[in-house]
């Protein structure tokens, strides 16, 4: 729900309620996600082992990752289709007592996803401020700026039924989220097996930089988490590998 005090208008669907329902639509495991994230009970009483308290901390970790690449993958699939024209944001503009569009190149100046910087996406991804990332920010909060207010977005709602009835068509074909169900625990790649092999590197060439020869950007180790993972047989998103890569340089850092 919006966090913005006021009503939205008959007819009409707030941004952050059409976001959440493309974000259920293209996560048929969110149930279990949602679960692992909150659990009824961090420990399962004064005897819990260490092993096994590492096993439900792993599965929490694995959980977050998954939920917080769902949400970037609604967010792009519903900036697509405002881009495209297929929705029309509106917001109440009380000084013309009448609903404003916000222009199609506002929402793509936000840029998408796969487009975003290390630096920007890392941010999404870790749960920074809203407003370090305007598109993500109105998608979760129903809140844009508009010269320097702030204003609640909408849209038509037989025009956001037929965008949504369109994702979850779409979601059931190709089978959304994509990565691997491993069975009974939220889907993720060989992540753990992967880490090692990245400090290593890390520790013999440096962090990537322009004078790395070995790793002049984090492109280059992206690519190298690529094939690694290309080993196990598994393909995650460069996203998700970027995702991966910022948290790893985080840590590498503190060390």
């Amino acid at each position: 729900m919006t966090d913005f005090e006021g009503s939205i208008p008959v007819g009409m669907i707030s941004i952050c309620d059409l976001f959440e329902a493309v974000y259920q639509a293209i996560t048929p495991d969110r149930q279990t996600l949602e679960e692992r994230l909150n659990p009824s009970s961090p420990h399962d009483g004064a005897d819990q082992n260490q092993h096994n308290q590492h096993v439900k901390d792993l599965a929490y970790r694995e959980a977050k990752r998954s939920y917080d690449q769902s949400r970037l993958r609604a967010g792009e699939r519903l900036r697509e289709k405002l881009v495209q024209g297929a929705l029309i944001a509106r917001f109440e503009d009380p000084k013309k007592d009448r609903d404003r569009q916000i222009s199609l190149r506002r929402w793509a100046s936000m840029g998408s996803v796969k487009t975003l910087s290390d630096e920007q996406l890392l941010a999404i991804v870790a749960g920074a401020d809203a407003g370090a990332i305007e598109a993500m920010g109105v998608f979760e909060t129903g809140i844009i700026l508009i010269d320097g207010e702030r204003r609640q977005v909408f849209f038509d709602w037989k025009d956001a039924e037929s965008v949504l009835s369109e994702i979850q068509q779409l979601a059931s074909t190709t089978g959304t989220p994509d990565v691997k169900n491993k069975g009974g625990r939220p889907p993720d790649y060989a992540w753990d097996k992967v880490e090692p092999l990245v400090f290593q590197e890390l520790a013999v060439h440096g962090k990537p930089g322009p004078n790395n020869k070995r790793f002049p950007s984090k492109t280059q180790l992206v690519e190298f988490v690529q094939i690694e993972l290309g080993k196990f047989d598994e393909h995650p998103t460069d996203t998700a590998v970027m995702y991966h890569v910022n948290r790893w340089l985080a840590e590498f850092d503190k060390n």
